[in-house]
């Protein structure tokens, strides 16, 4: 299954319920479940089940309909050459689906409807959704389908405080479920979030060239092009928003991918972020970046901490 979200115009049926892709992500197919309840007793004396009884009273009613045409001297009645005279959950299922799910729609705490919300609010809705979907069906199933998501700039329209955390579900949603995730994004903040991944630069004339990552910065000798400066701009302004919004995470920045396995190792994850940023002088440029934009805010009280760590022997 292939679902893809463009930049702009998010499909409005994409977080509909009765939409087939929706339901692919869903730990419980929305199929088999309304198959289940047609094959379910309906509680009658003679147990039938849900679609026996359909069947079995429309008939009747079928049955006293041409009996009325009789009585009236009637050459006509109601009824069918095929074979197959019962209705079966095949037939009714869509239908079911249909009629159900249209008139339930995805809101947001607010209680406002998902498409009214704007192009960002919507993709950060559809990421957040997603994630939990997909984490959920993965924890309780042992389907091996293979699906791809794929995002068109995530970031965009999107408030700074919300960037860094949307690539992170991101990551975590490719991590931890096993879906394939592919990003298309100009926002170079979000590499340091990569754990496994291949970073795919497509240029103008058509060539492209892919990098094997394990994070950007232990990386980024092998580019072929300059990501370093936008990253830790971006990352800076990241997370000096993350740090002015509620968040309980704290954050360290070390020096490369082997600092974060072990820092990650004796921390809890919920508690601090790790980010490695590709050695001393980058660690000690983002304290730098980070020190002058919180200087800038005037009577910040954040209880928020954000710890640089180097070795000691830096000069």
């Amino acid at each position: 299954e292939y679902i893809y979200v463009p930049a702009e115009n998010i499909p409005e049926k994409l977080l509909h319920l009765e939409n087939i892709k929706i339901q692919r992500l869903l730990k419980d197919n929305v199929s088999a479940e309304i198959e289940s309840i047609l094959r379910s007793s309906s509680g009658g004396q003679n147990k039938a089940t849900v679609i026996d009884y359909i069947n079995n009273e429309l008939t009747h009613y079928l049955d006293e309909l041409n009996d009325d045409l009789l009585s009236n001297n009637s050459d006509y009645r109601f009824d069918t050459r095929d074979r197959k005279k019962k209705i079966l959950p095949k037939d009714l299922i869509s239908q079911i689906a249909n009629a159900f799910f249209n008139k339930r729609r995805v809101f947001n705490k607010q209680n406002v409807q998902i498409d009214r919300l704007s192009s960002g609010e919507q993709k950060q809705a559809i990421i957040d959704i997603f994630s939990a979907l997909l984490t959920k069906k993965s924890q309780n199933s042992n389907d091996e389908d293979t699906l791809i998501f794929c995002i068109d700039e995530p970031e965009i329209s999107q408030d700074y405080m919300n960037v860094y955390p949307q690539f992170e579900r991101l990551e975590k949603l490719a991590r931890l479920s096993g879906t394939q995730v592919i990003i298309t994004t100009h926002w170079y903040g979000m590499l340091p979030v990569i754990d496994q991944g291949t970073l795919t630069s497509i240029y103008s004339g058509g060539t492209s060239q892919s990098y094997s990552l394990f994070n950007m910065f232990d990386s980024q000798r092998k580019f072929k092009d300059d990501y370093k400066l936008k990253s830790l701009y971006d990352l800076v302004n990241s997370i000096v928003a993350i740090a002015r919004s509620e968040s309980t995470e704290n954050i360290i920045l070390c020096e490369g991918g082997t600092d974060k396995l072990y820092l990650e190792s004796y921390l809890d994850e919920n508690k601090v972020k790790v980010i490695p940023v590709g050695g001393k002088g980058n660690v000690v440029s983002m304290f730098g970046l980070l020190k002058a934009s919180f200087q800038a805010i005037p009577g910040d009280d954040s209880s928020f901490r954000i710890i640089c760590i180097i070795d000691s022997d830096y000069n």
